[in-house]
């Protein structure tokens, strides 16, 4: 199965060299498609100078990370599509797992090992897990083909990924398969979506629960969810 690696940067120069050196190495062969957002730093030298080529380069602004993964996977002409952050790194295990690669109609997941702790994040996913947490993005093969129908919302500034995860879980056209492996180093350091707070999508996350999974879920993690995000004004979170 052909796979290729997808990234949105913006001033991500101080990150790239060592993430392009672990596609070199990992993925020397895998297309990679890169949207900048209009970088102002050395990030475009960088990617010139990669010892990973770059396939196709878009640098122009966008509406933020979703939205350069959008028109960057819509460039896309492989089965698979492979998200990988400018801080973050592969790992062995990515060739490994893209060997497991068989159905173009299923969502792959794997593992990513965190760079705070070294752990190891999250295994298999059931449904009262997804309903609570997330898959890593950068643990994720995606088939190509359901971004013919489906797209990341742009108004999710931080997690639109989990409401995509959320709505192909529901979707009985698309299944899900844990591999083992652990295919990144998942910066959650300094990652956009460890260290910020997606307003939009907290406030939408009860009805992306009624929408997608059972009541008892909804009363069990929607609530708490629901009374949590309208407090953090009066304990003064923005």
């Amino acid at each position: 199965m052909k796979v290729s690696i997808v990234m949105a940067v913006f001033n991500a120069a101080p990150h790239l060299p060592e993430c392009l050196a672990s596609m070199a190495e990992h993925a020397p062969d895998v297309p990679l498609i890169v949207k900048d957002g209009g970088s102002t730093d050395d990030t475009l030298e960088v990617l010139a100078k990669s010892p990973k080529p770059v396939t196709t380069l878009i640098s122009e602004p966008d509406q933020g990370i979703y939205d350069a993964l959008n028109q960057a996977i819509s460039r896309a002409e492989s089965d698979f599509v492979y998200i990988l952050g400018a801080d973050d790194r592969l790992l062995p295990g990515w060739a490994k797992a893209v060997a497991k690669l068989e159905d173009r109609s299923t969502l792959y997941y794997a593992n990513v090992r965190r760079v705070s702790d070294g752990g190891v994040y999250d295994g298999p996913f059931d449904t009262a897990k997804m309903a609570r947490t997330n898959i890593c993005q950068q643990a994720v093969f995606y088939p190509r083909a359901l971004f013919d129908r489906k797209q990341f919302q742009v108004a999710y500034k931080l997690q639109a990924d989990w409401a995509f995860h959320m709505d192909c879980w529901d979707d009985p056209a698309v299944s899900f398969v844990h591999l083992p492996e652990a295919v990144c180093l998942y910066n959650d350091r300094e990652g956009s979506s460890g260290r910020g707070y997606d307003k939009t999508f907290n406030r939408d996350y009860p009805g992306l629960l009624r929408k997608h999974f059972s009541f008892p879920l909804f009363l069990r993690y929607g609530i708490p969810a629901f009374l949590a995000h309208h407090s953090r004004p009066l304990r003064g979170r923005p």
